[in-house]
């Protein structure tokens, strides 16, 4: 649980500070965004990876199925 609570903590105040580097080396908050949510996205499959069950999974052939079948009908509306 502390694991948890200092990546949570860590990982805004690194966004934040690549916001604040954005703003001051290329004068443009929007770049800051930019380089904040490239560096979130590979935070995001991390966690998730490090989040899994090794041997439960949601990820069944049935439900992949599943969600194969539901691609196709959203493609033929």
């Amino acid at each position: 649980m502390l694991t948890v609570g200092l990546a949570g903590t860590a990982m805004p105040i690194g966004l934040l500070a690549l916001i604040q580097l954005g703003d001051v080396r290329d004068d443009s908050v929007r770049v800051g965004h930019s380089i904040a949510l490239t560096a979130f996205a590979p935070c995001l499959i991390v966690a998730a990876l490090g989040c899994r069950s090794r041997t439960g999974t949601v990820l069944t052939a049935l439900a992949l199925l599943a969600l194969s079948e539901l691609g196709e009908l959203a493609g033929q509306g």
